[in-house]
């Protein structure tokens, strides 16, 4: 028993000063790495929550703007429209070209909506890119 006990002993050691050496060798590239990790899930986090941000406040407007146009202020409306048609997120933008042209139309500007409704035709193919998976 004795003998399997000193037999043991020295094998913890080994193993101790391996992981020691290790650590020692790889120790700072370890944990430089844990931190880049934190850092890139933490910038991605903050990231989102931008964009989500940005999305609601966008969402915001463009309520606003539908409800002003319903409720006859419809100046006030396609000011609003043409700034989210601007400075918007992309989808809030084509939202906004979108309900702009329907203003122009309920506005009995029949050219001036063909036009806005052609704009955005010729916007979205350009947008949409012909897929080599299409049949």
């Amino acid at each position: 028993m004795v003998e399997g006990d000193v037999f043991r002993e020295v094998e913890q050691e080994l193993r101790r000063e391996k992981a020691t050496a290790f650590w020692q060798r790889y120790g700072i590239a370890i944990v430089g790495a844990a931190i880049g990790i934190v850092a890139g899930v933490a910038g991605w986090q903050a990231y989102q929550a931008y964009a989500l941000k940005q999305a609601s406040e966008a969402g915001a407007r463009f309520e606003g703007a539908v409800v002003a146009s319903e409720d006859g202020k419809s100046d006030e409306a396609r000011a609003t429209l043409e700034e989210l048609a601007t400075d918007g997120p992309s989808g809030y933008k084509a939202l906004a070209r979108f309900r702009l042209a329907g203003e122009l139309a309920q506005a009995g500007k029949t050219a001036e909506a063909v036009a806005a409704y052609d704009a955005l035709a010729k916007l979205t193919s350009e947008l949409s890119a012909p897929s080599a998976f299409a049949s």
